[in-house]
């Protein structure tokens, strides 16, 4: 009974339950049998909802290759994000007949037949309760625009266009948040938050303290509930992804056109721990979320939690600037283990001689394409410490904002801590 009654409480400070109904709510889909590739096609979706007031989110997978767009949905919040279709009610509008839609349009080049299903689900007291859409079976036929030598089955579109299963190591629970950066196209703040949840599946929160004069908008809100008020940016799920690893996003409008200050923003992460709310500090840091896969989010994370992955702080302390060379080159693949400073990191392909310029580089800086980045790194050493003396010296000298070590064996980049223990050498900060 105590622990009954702990969900409840945790589960109306949150999501607003409803009121309990003696009717069954049930779940109908209207859809048509056919579509042609590249047209759009109208899903409409019924509820009853039998009195049901409180939470509720309905859900669909959908195959590569089909996307969908928001329809009429009253007071729902829509997202279709990883082939997810997600309508979310913090408060299911009143009246037993909830209708809304939505469409789905697959792509030029397919043919085939897809399944589609669907869920609902809502509290009712303390209890989560789901209810199903048997499934239908939609046919493709082939758009008479295309090619035919262009045209692929939906299961051959799966194949070559999903991006090959990551491998995330087991982490503990934790978040992270990237340094957030202005975005001229927004006119606003970007803020990315690295969410790792680890064993929790349910009950969840991101919350975070925006300064006054700020408005704060969801960007990428994975599946959760985004609320903003009085200064706080919430991120709420009843039930959190499956990915092992995923990122939050939201942006800060500025009202007076105010700069966002260095550690202007306070957050934590909550999750519920058998009937313990608990809470973890959102940690900042020198990180790049934006627009990243599974593969890079592992990456990512694998640096934050191996200390020599870390970009070391800044040191303010001013030596007269050595001797610049500009001159590009591409990373050079010599036997045996060496250590290089990576000093950028970007989207696109810098112009090494330009870009550089304004710093005091001692030294050749490098290039390469690694995990969609390309990486920047000057220096080759052989001894762990040089490394990190000449690293502290760039920091110190060049004006760079990072500079930390990473490590190759036979020209492959690999991880710090195994370069260590192949060298026999010891980590330090």
């Amino acid at each position: 009974m105590v622990r009954r009654n702990i969900m409840f409480n945790f589960l109306i400070l949150l999501f607003f339950c409803g009121s309990v109904s003696g009717q069954q709510v049930t779940l109908s889909m209207t859809v048509p049998d056919q579509m042609v590739a590249g047209t759009t096609v109208l899903v409409e979706i019924r509820v009853n909802t039998a009195g049901q007031q409180g939470f509720a989110r309905f859900q669909q997978t959908l195959p590569p290759g089909i996307t969908a767009r928001a329809g009429q949905a009253k007071n729902a919040d829509f997202t279709f994000e990883d082939q997810r279709v997600h309508l979310i009610w913090i408060k299911l509008p009143e009246g037993n007949d909830l209708r809304f839609n939505y469409t789905i349009q697959a792509h030029e080049t397919l043919k085939g037949e897809f399944t589609l299903a669907g869920k609902f689900s809502y509290i009712e007291v303390d209890e989560r309760n789901e209810v199903t859409i048997p499934p239908r079976t939609i046919t493709i036929t082939p758009s008479p625009n295309v090619d035919p030598g262009l045209i692929v089955d939906i299961a051959d579109f799966k194949e070559k266009v999903v991006e090959p299963g990551i491998t995330v190591r087991p982490y503990d629970i934790a978040c992270y948040r990237e340094v957030p950066y202005f975005s001229e196209t927004d006119n606003a703040w970007i803020v990315n938050v690295l969410v790792c949840p680890a064993e929790v599946k349910r009950l969840a929160r991101v919350e975070e303290q925006v300064p006054a004069g700020f408005m704060a908008e969801s960007i990428s809100s994975q599946g959760s509930i985004f609320s903003f008020k009085s200064g706080i940016a919430k991120f709420l799920w009843i039930d959190l992804p499956d990915d092992p690893l995923f990122v939050v996003s939201y942006k800060l409008t500025p009202e007076g056109g105010q700069a966002l200050g260095k550690g202007a923003l306070k957050g934590t992460f909550t999750y519920m721990q058998g009937d313990v709310a608990r809470s973890i500090p959102i940690v900042e840091k020198a990180i790049k979320l934006t627009n990243v896969s599974a593969g890079e989010l592992n990456g990512i994370m694998a640096s934050l939690v191996e200390p020599q992955e870390k970009p070391m702080e800044q040191v303010k302390e001013v030596q007269q600037p050595v001797k610049q060379v500009t001159q590009p080159v591409r990373t050079e693949t010599k036997a045996g283990v060496v250590y290089k400073v990576q000093i950028s990191a970007a989207r696109t392909p810098l112009n090494i001689e330009t870009f550089f310029k304004p710093y005091k580089i001692e030294g050749k800086i490098s290039s390469e394409f690694h995990e969609g980045w390309y990486k920047y790194t000057t220096g080759s050493f052989s001894i762990y410490r040089e490394a990190r003396e000449y690293a502290n010296r760039l920091l110190r000298t060049s004006g760079l904002k990072e500079a930390f070590i990473c490590a190759y064996a036979d020209g492959k980049r690999i991880p710090v801590k195994r370069a260590l223990e192949l060298t026999n050498q010891v980590w330090f900060r």
